[in-house]
């Protein structure tokens, strides 16, 4: 290379490292470092010229960044001098050099700022959602705003990682390099932005929202007893059951969600109270985790559960909607095996911490396809889960991966017979509305018109072969405790309940 091209290579990096930050004096330095470096290599052409064309860059970028970290470290100073009316200092990004204005918790789709704000809108946003067909609309009261974000200001839609069960998974944040006014309540604490799809479906709030957060909260360094952590949803939780079948009611699966070292109070963001910042929020949620098992012992824990393997309960889920017909059948078949730990229970009619009592003593589970056969995760590893489906009527098996990475062995047991329910269907879909008969032969002649939840198999009643039962029974690899009798969880006899059952189909 000649001396003049390594003096042209000289000034175009020198050129390039000043990114825009050029002041008078340093662009003077620049040209004259330049013009010493023409000279000098056209009288010295020796081998030495590599060295210390290297040498003279390495010294121009170590000025560069001086000029750099100085003049960013004054801004940064100045920032934590910035405090509120009550003396509490705001925080402000450790590093500033991310030019997105905030970095990612991990590689998903998960990312936190600092200095989060809820403040009012001066125009208030109409949005529209859709559940069931049913077209649910709302108002957007506030926004988010995240004060000191350097490189970033106005209004950015963030992209998040989030359930594939729902299309919001994005959030419109305004960015602000300004501080956090004085006027602002400041909380030093983190703050989870979620977005959740059915909180009251305990499967959707599990998969969806409860292990994705509990992942994020944990690799944040937050999961633990005084943490106080915030949890803000994208949508209304305070929707009626009238309204889109209760499925947003954010309290059903509470006494879960507070085992993550939450406050008592999480709703919508728009609810939030107006001028509130926290110290740090994370937006987005993703399940990253070596061992899923993990997660039901910390709750377990949480909740003072005990799982007491030798119990090895066979325990029947029958349902309000989609029921067993013929259960006294399956019930004495199980019995004749041998089976002396057994109950039939009803998890709707329930408390929270009750239902995980109930699949904690479990060894085996059995019950029509459903949400409530998620608690299945929450019976001793090696425990086994009989899940009863009816493909050949639009309504297949669904839980074998949500279970058997908890390490739970997973059934497959067809129905023979089903039973469409109308007025289970009437109820869930139709929201109350009768099916003419007209209509009800145009439904049982085709297939589901929309989706899977506006199927009137999946509505329906279920017949077990109890054959079929007893040989999935027997390949079950546990020893049963002989000196326990029949237990309903009801508190009624078995022969009240049978017959409290049997009449509901007459």
């Amino acid at each position: 290379m000649h001396a003049f091209e390594q003096a042209c290579v000289v000034h175009y990096l020198t050129m390039n490292l000043s990114l825009n930050r050029n002041s008078g004096t340093e662009t003077r330095c620049c040209r004259l470092a330049f013009v010493w470096l023409v000279g000098y290599f056209n009288s010295h052409k020796t081998c030495l010229n590599c060295l210390i064309l290297t040498l003279t860059v390495a010294a121009l970028a170590m000025i560069r960044l001086l000029f750099i970290v100085s003049s960013d470290f004054q801004r940064i100073s100045m920032l934590y001098r910035n405090t509120s009316a009550t003396g509490s200092v705001k925080r402000s990004p450790v590093w500033p050099y991310n030019n997105y204005g905030f970095h990612p918790v991990n590689e998903k789709g998960v990312y936190s700022f600092w200095n989060v704000c809820i403040e009012a809108r001066s125009e208030f946003i109409q949005r529209e959602t859709d559940f069931l067909g049913q077209k649910i609309h709302f108002q957007e009261t506030k926004q988010i705003v995240i004060y000191n974000s350097f490189y970033r200001d106005g209004v950015q839609k963030v992209y998040v990682a989030g359930s594939h069960n729902s299309p919001w998974n994005q959030w419109d944040i305004r960015f602000s390099r300004n501080s956090i006014p004085s006027t602002h309540a400041f909380h030093n604490t983190t703050a989870f932005f979620v977005v959740q799809t059915c909180p009251v479906n305990f499967h959707h709030f599990w998969i969806d929202e409860f292990v994705p957060l509990f992942c994020v909260i944990k690799k944040a360094n937050r999961l633990q007893p005084g943490s106080r952590n915030q949890i803000i949803y994208r949508l209304p939780t305070n929707l009626t059951k009238d309204s889109i079948c209760g499925c947003y009611n954010k309290t059903t699966f509470e006494e879960v969600l507070f085992s993550l070292y939450t406050t008592t109070f999480h709703d919508v963001f728009y609810h939030m109270n107006t001028n509130t910042c926290y110290s740090s929020g994370v937006f987005g949620i993703s399940a990253v985790i070596d061992n899923p098992r993990k997660i039901v012992e910390h709750t377990l824990k949480y909740m003072n559960i005990s799982v007491h393997q030798e119990e090895g309960y066979v325990t029947i889920i029958q349902r309000n909607f989609r029921r067993i017909i013929n259960i006294n059948e399956l019930m004495h078949a199980i019995n004749s095996m041998g089976f002396r730990n057994m109950r039939v229970v009803n998890l709707e009619t329930m408390g929270v911490v009750e239902q995980a009592k109930i699949a904690a003593s479990s060894r085996v589970m059995i019950g029509v396809q459903g949400a409530g056969l998620q608690w299945a995760a929450f019976m001793p590893p090696g425990s086994n889960l009989i899940e009863i489906a009816w493909p050949y009527k639009h309504w297949g098996f669904y839980f074998s991966s949500y279970v058997t990475q908890y390490q739970i062995v997973h059934h497959q047991l067809y129905a023979q017979h089903v039973r469409v329910n109308w007025s289970s269907y009437e109820h869930m879909v139709r929201h109350g509305n009768p099916v003419s008969m007209e209509e009800r032969i145009e439904l049982l002649q085709s297939r589901p018109k929309t989706s899977s939840l506006d199927n009137i198999w999946k509505w329906g009643d279920a017949i077990v072969n109890k054959d079929d039962l007893i040989s999935i029974l027997s390949t079950v690899d546990f020893t049963i405790p002989q000196t326990q009798d029949i237990i309903i969880e009801s508190e009624v006899s078995v022969k009240n309940q049978l017959k409290f059952w049997n009449s509901s189909f007459s």
